[in-house]
């Protein structure tokens, strides 16, 4: 099921949403690595759309901290807070919530 919604949004969303979809798609069904990776393509690029940007900063954060794959400082440094300086203080409240 979950495969066919995938296949329905790549017709109506960016290439880069379809790819966060993807990703959390992989990492419940315990496929990390490949969810990781998936994830880690919207990270490294920079993307117009900030509020996904900042989403797929979080997660990965959150992810690389749950597989213990950086220590928390980094995770903390490189994900978290670029997540927020992404969103900036511009972005209203409503925004800031929906991401965290």
């Amino acid at each position: 099921m979950a495969q066919r919604l995938v296949a329905a949004v790549k017709h109506d969303e960016t290439t880069s949403q379809v790819a966060l979809l993807e990703s959390q798609i992989s990492w419940a069904k315990g496929h990390k690595d490949i969810a990781l990776s998936l994830l880690n393509e919207i990270v490294t690029k920079e993307y117009e759309d900030k509020k996904l940007t900042a989403m797929s900063l979080r997660q990965y954060g959150l992810w690389m901290a749950e597989c213990k794959r950086e220590n928390g400082k980094d995770i903390i440094r490189n994900y978290l807070e670029k997540s927020l300086q992404k969103l900036g203080d511009n972005d209203d409240v409503a925004t800031r919530l929906k991401v965290y």
